[in-house]
């Protein structure tokens, strides 16, 4: 059997950082991060593949298995709440993208979608991603004699790495990238509610108006810390947005770990 080095990349608007992985081991060779070019009318996620493009044909060897890490402004959420009736995938699938196509129009009847199957009575996260957007990236990595192995929304993936740090039955947890956060209301195993906007003026400027909308949505208001993580910036002490502390969780290792994925199934 043939084993071959991982490159883990996040996807962003302008650019692509990766980190390069031997087949045993943990710790990245390599790491760094390349721009794209885009051209009038491109779609926002151009530059992005076009600079992990750049990267798996000029500067890596080839045969990768390429993990791909979304930047949230590529990716539509939803958290659908429970409605009887709903059991089989099929069902499960017909509901979001009747949820999708209610709030993005006929655009989302063509995007990718993942849903989690949930039990009875508990709300549902979907999340979309553009078909052309899949297929542009399983593209340059064909050209490239590589394939892409994983796609996950950074949200997911950050909370998937970070869950054992995160304390207590109900809580809030916010992934900040640059001018954008994504912020989702997690309860007793499941996401209940979930916001994803830009914050052209900063996190700190954008989550307290997120946090009162989403609390105002909700039922029943979440408590518990608001666990923020990603683009910080500089250190921050704890504060508090109302009456939630809000917590700053230091930043993703460098090494490879087995992450806990959330239970997202095909739809």
């Amino acid at each position: 059997m043939l084993w071959h080095d991982t490159m883990q990349a996040l996807l962003t608007v302008a650019a692509v950082d990766y980190r390069i992985y031997p087949p045993f081991g943990r710790k990245a060779t390599v790491a760094g991060s390349a721009s794209g070019k885009t051209g009038e009318g491109s779609p926002p996620w151009a530059a992005a593949t076009s600079a992990l493009q750049n990267v798996i044909e000029e500067e890596m060897p080839r045969r990768m298995r390429v993990e791909v890490l979304l930047s949230d402004r590529f990716v539509h959420y939803q958290v659908l709440p429970w409605r009887p009736g709903i059991n089989s995938r099929a069902e499960w699938r017909a509901y979001a993208q009747h949820q999708f196509e209610a709030i993005y129009g006929e655009a989302a009847r063509h995007w990718r979608m993942r849903i989690d199957i949930v039990p009875p009575g508990r709300e549902s996260l979907a999340c979309a991603i553009e078909t052309d957007l899949i297929d542009t990236l399983r593209e340059v990595a064909h050209a490239g004699l590589s394939r892409i192995a994983t796609l996950r929304p950074n949200f997911l993936f950050s909370f998937g790495q970070r869950r054992t740090a995160l304390r207590g039955a109900q809580f809030w947890f916010a992934v900040v990238e640059a001018d954008h956060v994504c912020l989702g209301a997690f309860r007793n195993g499941y996401w209940v509610a979930l916001r994803n906007e830009p914050a052209p003026d900063g996190w700190r400027e954008a989550l307290p108006g997120m946090l009162r909308r989403a609390q105002y949505a909700l039922a029943e208001p979440c408590a518990g810390s608001l666990y923020v993580c990603g683009a910080t910036g500089e250190a921050f002490e704890p504060f508090n947005i109302d009456a939630t502390p809000v917590r700053i969780l230091p930043a993703r290792t460098t090494q490879r770990r087995t992450v806990a994925q959330a239970r997202i199934a095909t739809g």
